[in-house]
């Protein structure tokens, strides 16, 4: 039924499609892939954002929500793919419609060691050093990046391995970064268990937008995401997101999608919501 309703929506050219999940609402942009989910007040304000109208206007017609509960919609409709920017239809076409366009996220491998051993994982980490990458290559990369992107924001998304073992180079390439001012943005997929206050307070000074991964309540957690040594890391993990959440760090979750967890997605979901995490 998922995929019938899914290839409807593809026929359908507007932009963002709603699917009943769980007595829950699932938004979905089949173009670019993007979802969230959402609830009754957030779809009437996402139809008004879509139609165009400013956050003044939306917050007059929805009974005065707060113009910062608006505007941080249309933010996580943007970071997750429901919408995307357009330029003006008034606007003429200049020579810059006709450059290359080239890809504006890197994933950089800060290191391939990690402290987990995931039953899943594409890698067979450990604690070894050797793959670090070097503060010379990561430069080469922001740059490289920036050069390809004159007219576009980039991403760079620090990942692994677990790159917060590598923190001294995600900090070294958020500063390296900050000379090219808002055309450089910083995200970082971590396991979450080595956060702490300090790493917290960095990643909320210097506006880094967090993914952890976390499949949800201990037994699923403990499953497949284990230590070093066979043990599940559910606690050390959720210290790190409490820590998030502590320092108000904007961050969302990933869950791998196994048979076991697919079989009890009510009790996922619920997790998430519970623990106040609601993007993932």
């Amino acid at each position: 039924l998922f995929l019938e309703n899914f290839k409807m929506a593809r026929n359908d050219m507007s932009a963002i499609k709603w699917l009943d999940l769980n007595n829950r609402l699932l938004a979905i942009n089949p173009q670019t892939g993007g979802w969230l989910l959402l609830d009754d007040l957030c779809k009437e304000i996402v139809s008004l954002i879509e139609s165009g109208l400013t956050t003044e206007e939306i917050s007059h017609q929805c009974a005065g929500v707060p113009f910062s509960e608006i505007d941080r919609l249309k933010n996580l409709l943007y970071i997750h793919n429901l919408i995307v920017t357009k330029p003006s239809k008034k606007q003429k076409c200049s020579s810059s419609c006709q450059r290359k366009h080239y890809p504006s996220l890197a994933v950089v491998k800060v290191t391939m060691a990690c402290n987990f051993k995931c039953t899943y994982c594409y890698a067979d980490a450990g604690l070894d050093q050797s793959s670090y990458m070097s503060s010379e290559t990561a430069h080469k990369i922001v740059d490289e990046y920036v050069r390809m992107n004159p007219d576009n924001c980039v991403t760079m998304l620090m990942h692994g391995g677990e790159p917060l073992l590598n923190y001294k180079l995600v900090k070294d390439i958020t500063e390296y970064s900050k000379q090219y001012g808002d055309k450089v943005k910083v995200i970082i997929q971590t396991n979450a268990s080595l956060i702490n206050d300090e790493i917290a307070e960095y990643f909320k000074a210097n506006n880094i937008i967090v993914g952890i991964s976390l499949d949800g309540p201990a037994p699923y957690q403990n499953a497949t995401r284990c230590l070093q040594n066979g043990k599940g890391s559910f606690d050390q993990v959720l210290r790190g997101v409490r820590c998030l959440q502590k320092h108000d760090v904007s961050f969302g979750a990933l869950g791998v999608m196994t048979a076991n967890v697919a079989e009890h997605i009510d009790e996922i979901l619920d997790f998430f919501l519970a623990n106040d995490i609601y993007q993932f």
